[in-house]
């Protein structure tokens, strides 16, 4: 229990101090939603936070000049701590990207992000359910990004799947059971990029696993780069790395340091051997 206060206490200290170091809009609302966050954390309780509202939205200016909306949910505001504080989806020095597809875009942050932060022409940007693709609509219009949005769950058909919904915003999946909603066929997708140079980023609750498993891996040629998140409670990551490897990539090491950070451990990083 001490060391789990502990490691509240210093991502306190790290989303506190990147609040008042970064932003120039919303700095007094998001200390009092990091505690909220870190409280949710460690009670599971927090009546105006426990579920993500549709409508009721917070928003964020860094001095950068970035915009970003968020509801009271622990998943957006982790999203910002991920995506904004840890950077966990920077790319290596070097590496040159003029576009993006984002499989699992959720509301936008890491869309924004990597648009802005490297200067991204063309984004496309997948993602299921309506009160998130609301949101990430938002964003992406509020950062002047020109940004195709495809209201769908990215995976091995098109056609429609279900989708379990949960309390935080970033853990709903494609289940045998649950919301409907629409599924699209990932290679129809990829088959039809018109910009150069994309990078990949995807974190999709373990469809990984069939998107790479159960066609052929082919489709992923198209990227000169990829960052995703696996989930090994669901997938065999070892399996999935050697997949993307035979397809001409090299795998980087998912413990990079990034401004004091550590990368997150389920973020893997994939770079065209030929870059």
């Amino acid at each position: 229990m001490i060391a789990r206060l502990r490691r509240v206490w210093w991502g306190v200290r790290q989303e506190s101090s990147w609040g008042w170091r970064e932003l120039a809009k919303g700095r007094l609302r998001w200390q009092i939603d990091v505690v909220a966050y870190r409280a949710m954390s460690l009670a599971r309780v927090a009546r105006y936070y426990k579920q993500y509202e549709t409508e009721r939205f917070r928003v964020l200016e860094t001095k950068s000049g970035v915009t970003l909306y968020y509801r009271t949910n622990r998943g957006d505001i982790q999203g910002i701590r991920e995506i904004f504080i840890d950077e966990i989806y920077r790319l290596p020095e070097g590496v040159e990207v003029t576009g993006l597809v984002d499989f699992g875009a959720n509301i936008g942050l890491a869309t924004v992000w990597l648009a802005t932060t490297y200067g991204l022409a063309g984004v496309i940007a997948v993602e299921p359910l309506p009160e998130n693709a609301r949101l990430l609509r938002t964003n992406v219009r509020a950062n002047n990004i020109a940004c195709q949005v495809i209201e769908a769950a990215v995976g091995t058909t098109t056609g429609v799947t279900y989708f379990a919904e949960t309390s935080e915003s970033n853990l709903g999946h494609v289940a045998d059971a649950g919301r409907q909603i629409p599924l699209v066929d990932v290679r129809e997708i990829v088959n039809e990029l018109s910009f150069s140079h994309p990078l990949l980023k995807m974190d999709i609750e373990g469809m990984e696993g069939e998107l790479l498993q159960s066609i052929d891996p082919v489709w992923t040629r198209k990227f000169v780069a990829m960052v995703m998140e696996m989930h090994p409670e669901i997938v065999s990551v070892g399996e999935l790395v050697q997949i993307i490897i035979d397809q001409g990539f090299d795998y980087r090491d998912s413990y990079e340091i990034t401004k004091g950070y550590q990368r997150s451990k389920r973020e893997r990083l994939f770079l065209r051997r030929e870059i």
